[in-house]
């Protein structure tokens, strides 16, 4: 009888705090405003038919992606609206959290495209 007590105590300690996590980690954790748009699937195809439009060979190119933060301007925010408030907008209104797509062929000559949540699009060649 004393491991059935322990157990039930046990599972539902489990929950409530798997609830209390659920409910407020998006407004209490300092990634909780990260609400991308794109996954790095669109993004990659997106960056191929820009290259490709730009006549860029991508035939054995290796492709690197990165989930770029823009960390000042996070701060920023976290400090003039608090945690709650910055995470709100992160998700809503502003884009801190983005996608770095890179292609590199032999001689490691590099083309970026980044996505961001305005779906901005903006090839370099390095």
């Amino acid at each position: 009888m004393g491991k059935a007590k322990f157990l039930i105590l046990y599972l539902l300690v489990t929950l409530v705090s798997a609830l209390i996590i659920y409910v407020l980690y998006a407004d209490v954790h300092p990634f909780g405003g990260i609400k991308i748009k794109h996954n790095v699937k669109e993004i990659i195809e997106r960056g191929d038919n820009i290259l490709n439009s730009l006549n860029i060979n991508l035939e054995e190119k290796i492709i690197t992606e990165d989930i770029t933060v823009n960390s000042q301007l996070i701060r920023q925010l976290q400090e003039q609206y608090g945690l709650s408030e910055a995470n709100e907008m992160l998700r809503s209104k502003i884009s801190g959290f983005f996608w770095q797509i890179s292609w590199k062929d032999s001689e490691q000559v590099e083309i970026i495209v980044s996505g961001g949540e305005q779906g901005e699009e903006k090839p370099f060649n390095n």
